[in-house]
Formats: structure tokens, C-alpha cells, sequence
């Protein structure tokens, strides 16, 4: 059975921004199917308010294409 998790923003942030190679290994675990990703519905509430438009839009990408379900109210 996988283990479900939930991916902090400052993860994935860390992995696409800084290019942190403990946070892209992680994350390349996560792509390859390791862990069942579960994403608070506030995540993506707050990455939709954020400036820096390229950098949103690939975490976004990441939590939609990795994240089986979306929890909390929509």
C-alpha cells in the first residue's frame, strides 16, 4: 500500500526555484508513483494569489498532474 502524503508548497517551491536536490528527488519519488499526494484545496487557494506567474504555474502543474485527491471545500 502507498503512503499518502500531503506536499508543502516550500517542497516543491524549493525543488523548482532553488533546483534543491533533496526536494527534486523527492519529488521525482512522488512522479513515479511512490506515494499517494493528497492537496488541501487551501494550497491551491493561495498559490492562485501569488505574483510570480511562471514559478505558480509549474507548482500548480506539479499538484494537479501528482495529486490524486483535492481535500476541504472548493
Amino acid at each position: 500500500m502507498k503512503k499518502k502524503i500531503l506536499i508543502d508548497v516550500d517542497v516543491v517551491t524549493v525543488a523548482i526555484w532553488d533546483r534543491n536536490r533533496e526536494a527534486i528527488e523527492f519529488l521525482e519519488r512522488v512522479k513515479k508513483g511512490e506515494f499517494e499526494v493528497y492537496t488541501p484545496h487551501i494550497v491551491l487557494d493561495l498559490l492562485a494569489n501569488w505574483k510570480y506567474t511562471r514559478l505558480k504555474d509549474k507548482i500548480i502543474r506539479f499538484y494537479k498532474l501528482y495529486t490524486k485527491e483535492n481535500l476541504g471545500p472548493q
